[in-house]
């Protein structure tokens, strides 16, 4: 029984210590330019992210967002076809270790998104996705 103790105990330390390791030696906000690179390089679309990336533990990992912007193309009534206050998105663990990224859960807080469709059909969702 007294084994199965310490081993739970140990398993409890050694996630901790790993936690305690991500935190300190891992920033998320270093990551921020090479996400608006992809962006760009995916859509054409400037991200703007103007808050702070944090990790998240609880109740599953994850990571959290602050004052998010995907921005128009020019001509467009609204600078921005997305925006957000807050976002949040989690990943589960075991698949991590099979090299597998399992998207959890997306919560977006403060969201505002706008389409518009011009006169001449085009539409500022135009080019978000490559057929």
């Amino acid at each position: 029984m007294k084994k199965i103790i310490y081993i739970l105990l140990g398993l409890a330390l050694a996630a901790v210590v790993a936690i305690a390791a991500l935190v300190s030696l891992v920033d998320p906000n270093q990551f921020k330019p090479q996400l608006a690179e992809q962006v760009r390089k995916s859509t054409g679309r400037e991200l703007v992210m103007e808050g702070d990336i944090g990790w998240r533990f609880w109740p599953s990992l994850g990571l959290s967002l602050e004052k998010v912007q995907l921005r128009n193309p020019a001509g467009f009534a609204e600078p921005d076809l997305l925006r957000f206050a807050q976002g949040d998105a989690s990943v589960a663990l075991l698949p991590l270790l099979s090299h597998r990224l399992e998207i959890g859960k997306v919560t977006l807080s403060g969201a505002h998104l706008f389409i518009q469709t011009r006169a001449d059909g085009s539409s500022n969702l135009n080019g978000l996705v490559k057929t």
